[in-house]
């Protein structure tokens, strides 16, 4: 739960992080949360090309299970 706030490694990225997983799954649902809200606007107005690939270029390019780049 790292409530303490030690120092940890993601294992993908390498980048250090003193988060907690409470501090970690609240931002991850403020996220999830716009993300949702995002979408259901689309989907009520006919998934205009500009706002989709607004969507998509939030999401980027990236692998859900590590988060590391997908090669195309």
């Amino acid at each position: 739960m790292n409530l303490k706030h030690h120092t940890w490694i993601h294992p993908w990225t390498k980048e250090s992080s003193n988060a907690s997983f409470p501090e970690l799954y609240e931002q991850a649902e403020k996220i999830y949360h716009k993300r949702l809200v995002d979408y259901a606007h689309l989907q009520h107005s006919g998934f205009p090309q500009k706002e989709t690939a607004r969507l998509l270029s939030a999401y980027g390019n990236l692998s859900f299970l590590s988060g590391l780049p997908c090669d195309e």
